[in-house]
């Protein structure tokens, strides 16, 4: 197996052990919950609610008589329940569509049922109710601001409460009848279920139980066993990368390059300063393309960043998986990488130099995942 399979590999083990349908089902199995015999009814939301779901069903099977999903466009194969496709990251149209089942879901559940709530990142763009006072073009002027406003998710998340009639835990006032479980895969550094989708469902009240059942560090941890077991020394952080992508990527790079061979594992959600007209970035994307400046000419040396949901920008790709010949190839093929990142364009490029990764969804978010790693001339 070469470096870059090697790394595509700790990757897909991260994934997998923050993985929507296993963390849920785990969760559901190894938790002393009291015994549940009224029906449950489901409410998935987010860009992992199809694999949550599913971990839903194989734990408590045909005692779910009904549910609702809302996901990301893409993002709904193999859904148990009706879904609903809508719009991330700037809300639209289906996005008020998917507001209004979601209440007239909930309308119809019998009371005394229970719920069962699962939330993923993504949420505040997928689902949206307006206060009359505003409408969708100034819901999306908010979130298009937001996208690179360079705010904390608490910031944000209070922002769009004030424009949203179910933001700020305000969609609790309509489960108040019921009994409810809410498990939540965080995409927020704090964890906190307050600014996971807005805080749909929070502040909430005694009737409603919260868990957080996957998060970035777990995924850090799961690709740090794994490359324990391969025999790689590993340098890990838990605190999470925060501030613009193109120092980060350049940083990481500088790291890599100094000191015994190694697998870097850092995470986070870093930022990019877009131009007036960006073209085809994400911050993925932007970092990897800023470190291969870095690694230019070097061997050994290679650096991923991806988006832990499958994608990044507003491409269809994953994010790169860059090396010490990546610049050499994109500007063989007639690209200037310096030109790409002051044109958030890092995309293209980095299809040309054939180093753009793509696993499609990922049935879970839980932000970006950076791994780098050094390596001896023999392997």
């Amino acid at each position: 197996m070469n470096a870059r399979d090697i790394l595509l590999d700790i990757f897909k083990v991260a994934l997998s052990a923050v993985h929507g349908r296993t963390c849920v089902r785990s969760y559901l199995a190894t938790h002393s919950l009291e015994p549940i015999s009224q029906p449950i009814y489901l409410i998935a939301i987010g860009k992992a609610a199809v694999a949550m779901s599913l971990g839903a069903v194989d734990f408590f099977g045909k005692q779910i008589v009904d549910g609702l999903i809302i996901t990301k466009r893409q993002h709904d194969l193999d859904a148990p329940f009706f879904c609903i496709d809508a719009s991330h990251p700037i809300p639209d149209e289906s996005s008020l569509l998917a507001g209004k089942r979601l209440l007239d879901f909930i309308q119809r559940i019998p009371p005394s049922s229970q719920i069962l709530f699962l939330l993923s990142g993504g949420a505040s763009a997928l689902v949206e109710v307006l206060p009359k006072s505003i409408d969708l073009k100034k819901l999306q002027a908010l979130h298009t601001y937001l996208v690179t406003s360079g705010l904390s998710t608490k910031q944000m998340s209070e922002m769009r409460a004030q424009y949203s009639e179910i933001k700020g835990g305000k969609l609790v006032r309509y489960l108040e009848k019921y009994n409810t479980l809410q498990l939540i895969i965080s995409d927020v550094p704090s964890n906190c279920p307050e600014e996971v989708g807005s805080g749909l469902l929070f502040p909430s009240d005694e009737q409603i139980e919260t868990a957080v059942i996957a998060t970035l560090v777990q995924a850090k941890h799961a690709a740090a066993t794994y490359a324990c077991q391969l025999g790689f020394d590993v340098d890990i952080e838990d605190r999470y990368l925060t501030g613009e992508a193109t120092i980060i990527g350049k940083n990481l790079a500088q790291l890599l390059l100094t000191g015994k061979p190694r697998l870097i594992i850092r995470g986070g959600e870093p930022s990019v300063k877009l131009p007036d007209q960006p073209k085809k970035g994400g911050r993925n994307k932007h970092l990897a393309l800023s470190a291969a400046q870095v690694l230019k000419g070097q061997c050994g040396v290679y650096l991923l960043s991806c988006g832990t949901d499958g994608t990044d920008g507003p491409c269809d790709d994953t994010g790169a998986l860059v090396d010490g010949h990546t610049i050499s190839r994109g500007q063989s093929a007639g690209f200037d990488p310096s030109m790409c990142l002051q044109e958030a364009n890092a995309a293209d490029f980095l299809r040309a130099s054939g180093d753009l990764v793509f696993t499609g969804p990922t049935g879970t978010n839980v932000m970006d995942l950076i791994l780098g790693l050094k390596i001896n001339d023999s392997l």
